[in-house]
């Protein structure tokens, strides 16, 4: 019994300090019919939001002062859109479908 108690504890402090060390994405999304929501790290805090249109026409651009971001979707047309997230070097871009 103490042994399996000893190797469950051991276990669990490896798995904890694995999780730990795991790289934390950049940017994380969540999207619906109405919103993209965009949740940033501090890396990309002050950068510059880019919304274009399926045609390739810049709809929108904004600074991103915090590192949540709600793009509302509400009032556009439907179709694919371009969100184009960058600072400096750093450049991420993701797609947006209104339907």
């Amino acid at each position: 019994m103490r042994t399996f108690i000893a190797l469950s504890t051991t276990m669990l402090l490896v798995i904890a300090s694995l999780s730990m060390a795991a790289p934390k994405p950049s940017l994380t999304t969540l999207s619906d019919n109405q919103f993209f929501i965009l949740k940033t790290t501090r890396q990309f805090k002050g950068g510059e939001v880019e919304v274009y249109s399926s045609s390739g026409y810049l709809v929108t651009s904004h600074r991103l002062i915090r590192r949540k971001m709600v793009i509302d979707f509400k009032h556009v047309s439907q179709g694919t859109y371009r969100i184009k997230v960058k600072k400096g070097a750093n450049v991420e871009e993701f797609t947006f479908t209104k339907n």
